[in-house]
């Protein structure tokens, strides 16, 4: 059963109609589908700014929470509202699934505009399994639509053996011919005393660029780990470029002295200004503090203190790194 934040407008707003703001909780234990608005927003319609949250697993069962802030389409001038989707947490040892999407679980498309969305996934606490696909404006762009600001953050791990896996997609999975929005992605971290992992995978605009389809300025941050947790963060600023697709100015950052060695970029651009940003890092305030390890024509890797960074594909002896590549806080 699917509950619209809009039943009354459903299936279609359109002409120049906005809907309402909307509060739609999940129920605890059992599967969720929560739609902001409406089935299909067309013509020069706008979504509400809605607030979604996906129901727990505390048992040992499966939970499935499917989160979209405006609908399920966007086409036209449609314009998606600045929405607040948060999945649902797993306190047992049974599996949960949050799919969360900004706009529309299924598409942008024409000249559909993405509203400046925030989702952020389920964390586990228990001995659970939580997967997070967190999507900050639709499943597929294609046409003239445009990504909107999101932030998006990965759920996290904490106390027990639970594992938590976070992919983010700061536009879409698949964009062709579209514009990507500028993005901010954040992986979760794992924490407390148990053997809890966490793997981020994040991708500032989409898995696949295809056509003219142009990334945003995005700022990716990789998720933490202390105590005994680990965590491994796989960063695209972009993500894979085909036919004429461009990428945008991307940041990954790095953060204190926990972030670990399991850190890969895999689409480092300096022609594309692309920055590489440790902050808070013990002794490492410059670019001479860091280790290049140049030794394979396959990967760079870069030691800051306690932290490890691999630039994967990418060959120092061909495009050298120099400290215009980097930032320092």
């Amino acid at each position: 059963m699917v509950t619209y934040g809009d039943p009354t407008l459903n299936p279609t707003l359109q002409h120049h109609q906005h809907a309402h703001n909307q509060t739609l909780i999940g129920i605890d234990n059992q599967n969720n589908t929560l739609v902001g608005d409406v089935d299909y927003i067309t013509d020069y319609a706008t979504g509400g700014k809605d607030t979604l949250t996906g129901g727990n697993n505390s048992g040992s069962g499966n939970v499935f929470n499917n989160l979209s802030g405006d609908a399920s389409y966007m086409n036209n001038t449609a314009t998606g509202g600045k929405d607040t989707l948060t999945g649902g947490n797993d306190t047992g040892n049974g599996n949960l699934l949050n799919n969360l999407y900004g706009d529309a679980e299924q598409a942008l498309y024409n000249s559909a505009t993405g509203g400046n969305d925030t989702l952020t996934g389920g964390s586990a606490s228990g001995s659970g399994t939580v997967t997070n696909n967190l999507y900050g404006d639709a499943a597929s762009m294609i046409d003239s639509a445009r990504g909107g600001n999101d932030t998006l953050t990965g759920g996290s791990a904490s106390v027990s053996s639970g594992s938590v896996t976070n992919t983010l997609y700061g536009d879409a999975y698949y964009m062709n011919n579209t514009v990507g929005g500028n993005d901010t992605l954040t992986g979760g971290s794992a924490s407390g005393s148990g053997s809890s992992t966490v793997t981020n995978t994040l991708y500032g605009d989409a898995r696949e660029m295809h056509g003219t389809a142009t990334g945003g300025n995005d700022t990716l941050i990789a998720g933490t780990q202390s105590g005994s947790g680990t965590v491994t963060n796989n960063m695209w600023g972009d993500g894979q470029l085909f036919d004429t697709a461009t990428g945008g100015k991307d940041t990954f950052v790095f953060q204190g002295d926990s972030v670990g060695t399991q850190n890969f970029i895999y689409d480092f651009n300096q022609s594309q200004l692309d920055k590489i940003e440790f902050s808070g890092v013990a002794g490492v305030t410059q670019f001479s503090d860091l280790v290049i390890d140049t030794s394979s024509s396959a990967q760079t890797v870069i030691t800051a203190g306690a932290d490890q960074v691999t630039l994967v594909g990418f060959d120092d002896t061909t495009h050298v790194l120099t400290a215009s590549d980097f930032l320092f806080a």
